[in-house]
């Protein structure tokens, strides 16, 4: 910027102006008139708060005239070619030249910034004013005030702490934005301020310098004093002299360690333990100066200590001869500063409130722990609800035995196979198989063919890729998988459920996926509920390999011409009631059988067209030797006479095979 006297300052921006999230803070402007050529111009001190590099800015700056009027055209000006780090001004040596020379004040927004990485931040909202950060002495109202604020809070303190709406001032004299809870500089945090007394602080500033003054005046009146003295000393007698000699060489000392108590209790009152403790160790058993070398000034540092860890604040950390950069990030500053007055409290014993105190902080340290093992746990559930489900394990199991987080654990792999199940159920999934990954740095690897994915569609695909996409899955369309270890994927979620053991319905549900997984399952289920018509359409339409396929056509051939409708023709009519246990007169004139299988077995269901009797008779699978014994004595049979198409039901004795009655139906017309 040009030499100083050359310029005359018109007007300056009151405050700082910022708008929310905007990476830049206009800090500071001037509108300056060139005593010369009496051209006016703007001049603005920007900051870099983003911690990318600013490369290019715009600004947009609102002229008003003499008497408050808007200039109807706004001027646009362009700083380029910039290399601004983070927390770095910028445009402090550029004059913005205005529309004419009778501009008097004017408004500033920032509408672009351009970045290192050539990213850009646009903008159309007004840049609101918030306040600067005062320097210490001006905020607290004088140097004692401010030197007893860096004594306590740090040796770079410069300014006063401000949190303005999106920013905050550190006293380190960083301006953070207000998501970052430390200060990118010093690392002090961003709530330690917050709570600090500054009425306290200046009455004790003030307590400060009046023992100061107190003491330059105690040491220039025992130097009056002192002169007096001597002078009284050369007029009278030698006896008195003498006299006067050994008072003098008695009481000075006994004033000295008076003095130097006093003066100790102030460097104790003001926090400085150390010359403190150091004076109270030159005054030997005056007094309770010992018991104070030994315990009494370190428990005041302790307590000190202590209470700064209530508040994480930094400004302690000189007293333990430390500062903020010594206490990792990844440490909290509070239970830090609980262990230093720990260490300090523990030697002290029982002195005054050491012990309660101590208990204090074991108490803060167990919640804490609580605290943070609760936020573990809280974050494992986070995982667990957006799908992250061997994330959400991992999580609880490093957890052990807080709360519930072994169930937990098993908890996020249910809901994995459960959201796999419930594909499998809903879908044919013959073809796809599976590699599942239990390990959150592998990805589980799913094959199948084209023509199986385009008959689930994309919707029923995403549904699949869904239940692994937070662990990791990767797809791969082939006709057959092209390496080993892939297994059909309903195989794959009944072994997810097996490895839960009885944790909830884990075991029901490996029999549903095995089940699902099962495509022959409806074939078994057709059968057993005797639908062999249905169950010879699905065998005729099914394309895969199936156990003795042809013998299942033969078998159900075989048995559906037992299935049709009978009517009598001949023989006794109570027969099949009364092996069925009805023993009135009921006639059974017509009827249709029914044939279930199920495993190895066939059996023959015969009874009356409303179901309230029937008797089964049992058949080796394959075979038309039907029976049904109801006693050591008797059994009846059926067949079907192949001469003339009659279905006999037959009673006979066991002894000899003798038949005692029959009756006959023949098809219905």
């Amino acid at each position: 910027m040009a030499d100083n006297n050359k310029k005359i300052e018109l007007y300056a921006l009151p405050t700082a102006f910022y708008t929310e999230d905007a990476p830049v803070l206009v800090y500071a402007g001037t509108l300056v008139m060139d005593r010369f050529s009496e051209k006016v111009s703007v001049n603005l001190r920007l900051r870099n708060l983003d911690e990318r590099e600013v490369i290019a800015a715009t600004v947009y700056i609102q002229p008003y005239g003499p008497w408050g009027e808007p200039y109807p055209q706004e001027v646009i000006y362009r700083y380029n070619s910039l290399k601004v780090a983070h927390d770095q001004e910028f445009g402090g040596k550029k004059l913005i030249p205005m529309p004419d020379n009778n501009v008097r004040s004017f408004q500033v927004f920032v509408s672009e910034v351009t970045f290192g990485d050539y990213s850009s931040w646009h903008n159309e909202k007004a840049f609101e004013p918030i306040g600067r950060a005062k320097p210490l002495e001006d905020a607290l109202g004088g140097e004692e005030a401010a030197k007893m604020f860096t004594a306590r809070y740090g040796s770079d303190s410069c300014v006063m702490p401000l949190l303005e709406k999106e920013i905050w001032y550190c006293t380190c004299g960083a301006i953070n934005r207000n998501d970052k809870e430390k200060c990118y500089n010093c690392r002090r945090n961003r709530d330690a301020f917050q709570k600090v007394n500054y009425d306290t602080l200046k009455a004790d500033a003030r307590k400060r310098a009046d023992a100061e003054k107190q003491e330059e005046e105690n040491a220039q009146k025992k130097k009056k004093d002192k002169g007096r003295f001597l002078l009284k000393i050369a007029m009278i007698i030698l006896p008195i002299l003498l006299a006067a000699a050994l008072i003098f060489s008695t009481v000075p000392p006994f004033l000295a360690r008076r003095e130097a108590y006093s003066n100790a209790q102030t460097l104790l009152s003001a926090g400085k333990y150390d010359e403190a403790q150091e004076m109270f160790l030159q005054l030997g058993d005056y007094l309770d100066a010992k018991e104070l070398a030994e315990k009494g000034v370190q428990y005041q540092k302790a307590m000190a200590v202590f209470e700064g860890a209530k508040k994480s604040d930094p400004s302690v950390l000189p007293l333990i001869g430390l500062n903020r950069n010594d206490v990792p990030d990844t440490e909290d500053l509070g239970m830090f500063l609980y262990g230093k007055a720990k260490e300090l409290l523990e030697p002290l014993g029982s002195y005054q409130a050491a012990e309660e105190s101590v208990k204090e902080i074991n108490t803060a340290f167990e919640e804490f722990e609580e605290k943070k093992i609760l936020s573990r746990y809280n974050d494992a559930v986070k995982l667990l609800d957006e799908g992250e489900y061997l994330g959400a394990r991992d999580a609880f199991l490093a957890l052990g035995t807080y709360k519930d987080s072994a169930e937990m654990a098993k908890e996020a792999l249910y809901r994995r196979a459960s959201e796999a199940l419930a594909f499998c159920e809903e879908n044919k999934t013959r073809g796809i198989f599976i590699i599942p990954s239990n390990d959150r740095a592998v990805k589980s690897q799913v094959s199948m063919p084209g023509s199986v994915l385009t008959a689930l569609g994309s919707d029923n695909v995403y549904q699949l890729k869904q239940c692994f996409v937070r662990d990791g899955v990767e797809f791969t369309y082939e006709e057959a998988p092209s390496q080993e270890g892939f297994i059909p994927v309903c195989e794959a979620v009944a072994a997810e459920f097996e490895a839960l053991g009885g944790y909830k319905d884990s075991k029901d549900l490996a029999v549903r996926a095995r089940e699902a997984g099962d495509y022959t399952y409806e074939f078994y289920q057709l059968l057993a509920a005797g639908k062999l018509e249905e169950a010879h359409r699905w065998l005729q339409d099914y394309d895969d390999p199936i156990p003795n396929r042809e013998n299942y056509a033969d078998w159900i051939v075989t048995y559906y011409t037992y299935c049709r409708r009978w009517e009598l023709t001949g023989g006794d009519a109570l027969l099949i009631p009364y092996s069925a246990g009805i023993m009135d007169d009921k006639y059974l004139l017509a009827f249709t059988p029914k044939i279930t299988i199920e495993g190895d077995e066939a059996t023959l269901h015969l009874g009356d067209d409303d179901g309230t009797y029937s008797v089964e008779l049992k058949a080796d699978l394959g075979s038309t030797d039907f029976i049904y014994q109801p006693d050591d004595a008797t059994y009846f049979t059926v067949y079907i006479n192949q001469i003339n198409n009659h279905f006999i039901y037959s009673y006979r004795y066991v002894a000899d095979g003798t038949e005692l009655t029959i009756c006959e139906y023949q098809p219905a017309e």
